[in-house]
């Protein structure tokens, strides 16, 4: 069985306030993402299908045209090429990003002390 635990990885910081964990499987990638309060996550988008689910804190997210404000247990479906990003909360944030096809070019983290 192939199991991996989310404590026993490196976090990696993408830019301040905003730190990652990744994990690849064959056909997706999952991040773990840690969020600051109020940070502002620039619009993009990419040819990955992703979903977005909140764990704790919140997001005033945008996905294409329509915005709303996504808290725990919320889960966005992103299509490929949807423009999308928003702003923080005034709380810590965690969220699960899920990418399919993979997201080749965010490295896999690594085991602490490894």
């Amino acid at each position: 069985m192939n199991c991996i635990n989310w404590n026993e990885l490196e976090w990696d910081d993408v830019m301040p306030g905003m730190k990652r964990k990744v994990i690849h499987a064959e056909s997706f990638t999952m991040v773990l993402v840690d969020l600051t309060p109020n940070l502002g996550l620039s619009f993009h988008n990419h040819p990955h299908e992703q979903a977005i689910l909140l764990m704790e804190g919140g997001v005033e997210f945008t996905l294409e045209d329509k915005t709303r404000t996504i808290g725990p247990g919320d889960v966005v479906r992103i299509p490929p090429g949807a423009e999308h990003g928003g702003k923080v909360g005034d709380q810590h944030t965690q969220l699960i990003d899920l990418f399919t096809p993979q997201r080749d070019e965010f490295p896999a983290s690594v085991k602490k002390g490894a």
